[in-house]
């Protein structure tokens, strides 16, 4: 280990996203021409949920060490990292939904992600339900274990200033249960991240 080397919770977050797989990996390749500047071509990342909710609940929050529920217009802000990508701390909490059996990643229910300007455009760069673990919060939530990153496309990051955005959580878990949380919110002019 380099004694000067330090690592942040941001810059482990980082690395999380970059590990965390989106499915089994098993299938065909399939390709999607409105994501061509994302690479959705392995079919693991199919996210198939109902077209309404089926029963449970989950609440969108922020928060990068703990949840913070997020109110409708609320200033919501946004982080430039010191590589030049924008992004924002997303988190979540949900009840009445299967966690898994807690050995096999394939048994977490599916969280996508999902950022949109007001005319339905979605910006933000992944477009996979990610399996991520859930922890027991004592009030009758499981609360997402560590708040996700959620990257925006850099076109649009380089224009947040007090910009209208809708931020969505879907979550779907393995007997097919789905539930949806949406709030539009003012996303801030980008403050330069922390190191």
């Amino acid at each position: 280990m380099i004694p000067s080397m330090v690592v942040s919770r941001r810059s482990a977050a980082l690395v999380v996203l970059a590990m965390i797989g989106c499915g089994d990996h098993s299938g065909s390749a399939t390709s999607d021409a409105s994501d061509a500047a994302i690479d959705s071509s392995v079919s693991s990342c199919a996210f198939d949920p109902p077209s309404t909710p089926t029963g449970g609940v989950v609440n969108l929050g922020t928060g990068e060490n703990s949840f913070v529920p997020v109110t409708a217009n609320e200033n919501f802000p946004t982080y430039l990292g010191p590589q030049g990508a924008y992004y924002i701390w997303i988190n979540v909490r949900i009840q009445g939904l299967d966690l898994g059996d807690g050995t096999d990643v394939m048994s977490r229910p599916q969280t996508k992600f999902s950022v949109f300007t007001p005319d339905g455009t979605r910006v933000n760069l992944e477009t996979c339900g990610y399996r991520l673990p859930y922890q027991d919060g004592g009030d009758g939530y499981m609360y997402l274990s560590m708040s996700w990153l959620s990257m925006f496309l850099p076109t649009f990051g380089e224009s947040i200033d007090n910009n209208p955005i809708q931020l969505q959580v879907e979550v779907l878990d393995r007997d097919g249960l789905y539930a949806i949380d949406q709030r539009s919110v003012i996303a801030l002019a980008p403050t330069p991240a922390s190191p």
